[in-house]
């Protein structure tokens, strides 16, 4: 293998503080946000001709519609607090404040890998960094599940009194990285390298290198398990539907090897949930809605988040709300209607239509990465079809949209000129 295609373990720690910000303990966390943002903002300007030629060469149309749709809805966003006489703006100050900072990381990541990592923006090198990177920070929270490790990590990281107390409770004991509390966020991005990973064993021919592809993606499985269901059930999901593929693709041992090992793991889960406290605590939590079915015949979640979600967090609007929306997305130090649904909080803002659009543009962004990184229909349907249900799974939860796009879009436009040699 060429240097230029190894591993560059400086990129993956780079690519880990990135995408989980190391906060330490007192004033020293603000640090976080200047590493975060303001250095990738600079090194963006600072290599603009790279940035320009990412973000305005070569211009698809299904780039340039999700771009337009982009701006529509931004404009949108602006004009309906207005019409609606709300003047409440907090969906720019928020939602979208929140989607640039995301794109902007990420694009930064992808400028970094152009400029020093690989010229042609190979998407193989850049997916394996990616889950190298995560499965990094999801090592460093397995770490500090030994009480001595978590004693010390707890003392120099800082740790937001809002969720101090969590920590105590059982179910929230894992949810510990060098970044804080590590929840929805985190488990988002632990599912994007499954994501990632499942497109990398649809596109390699090789049966070993799929075997070898499989392996790599247990630490951000474990992830999943680590900080949040949601983000376990979508790689599931994921993982799941590229079996299938891969079956219909003729390598059904493939697909066996898959079902062994998940098979193996869990049954080592189950045999030592009782002697290992956490592993218990664990099983309670992920398992809380099937053990509710086997012992009382009803399918609820008592650990409280999904059944709270399902009861609380959906509810049919009005016909004016639900198509126009009401023009709210923050009620005083909460969201509106105190939903944390992804799916209700845009449509209650700038109603059903305009969150069909922004899904919409999802489609166009997610159809042309894929036409830029396969040639055969059925792998690029297939990555289309897991990309959609990936995002309606953590949509169902939670805000994620803004978060996939925020790190697809730098990829999709990295695809978009790989063969595009910079003088860097």
């Amino acid at each position: 293998m060429k240097e230029s295609k190894k591993i560059k373990i400086w990129f993956v720690i780079l690519m880990a503080l990135i995408q989980f910000p190391l906060k330490l303990a007192g004033n020293l966390r603000y640090g976080a946000y200047v590493f975060v943002y303001l250095i990738p903002f600079l090194y963006l300007i600072k290599n603009l001709n790279i940035t320009f030629n990412l973000l305005t060469k070569r211009n698809n149309k299904r780039i340039a519609i999700f771009k337009f749709l982009l701006l529509y809805l931004i404009l949108i966003s602006l004009i309906w607090p207005i019409l609606l006489g709300t003047y409440d703006f907090t969906y720019v100050t928020v939602y979208w404040r929140g989607y640039f900072l995301w794109i902007l990381k990420y694009l930064f990541l992808v400028v970094v890998f152009l400029k020093h990592i690989d010229k042609e923006g190979s998407f193989d090198l850049f997916a394996k960094h990616f889950i190298v990177a995560v499965s990094l920070y999801v090592s460093f929270s397995i770490i500090t599940l030994i009480p001595a490790a978590r004693n010390y990590a707890m003392k120099i990281i800082y740790i937001s009194t809002d969720y101090l107390s969590l920590y105590n409770h059982p179910q929230s004991y894992t949810r510990f990285g060098w970044t804080g509390w590590s929840g929805f966020n985190e488990t988002t991005v632990c599912s994007f390298a499954v994501l990632l990973g499942c497109i990398l064993i649809i596109k390699e021919t090789n049966k070993k290198k799929k075997f070898d592809m499989l392996l790599q993606l247990i630490i951000p499985v474990i992830g999943n398990a680590l900080y949040g269901r949601i983000g376990l059930l979508a790689s599931v999901l994921c993982i799941g539907l590229m079996c299938i593929y891969v079956i219909l693709d003729g390598n059904g041992q493939f697909a066996f090897k898959t079902i062994c090992i998940c098979t193996l793991g869990l049954f080592i889960f189950i045999m030592l949930k009782d002697k290992i406290t956490i592993l218990g605590n664990m099983y309670k939590w992920i398992f809380s809605a099937f053990k509710n079915y086997l012992e009382y015949g009803k399918f609820y979640d008592s650990m409280g988040s999904i059944e709270h979600l399902l009861t609380d967090m959906y509810w049919v609007p009005d016909i004016k709300t639900l198509l126009i929306g009401d023009g709210r997305y923050t009620d005083g130090s909460s969201y509106y209607m105190h939903t944390d649904s992804g799916i209700m909080r845009p449509i209650l803002y700038y109603g059903v239509i305009n969150y069909f659009i922004s899904i919409f543009g999802l489609v166009s962004l997610a159809n042309r990465f894929t036409s830029r990184l396969l040639n055969a229909k059925k792998s690029k349907l297939i990555i289309q079809f897991i990309i959609c249900i990936f995002v309606f799974v953590f949509e169902f939860k939670g805000e994620s949209l803004w978060m996939t796009v925020g790190m697809l879009f730098p990829i999709a436009l990295m695809l978009e000129y790989s063969n595009l040699k910079y003088d860097v």
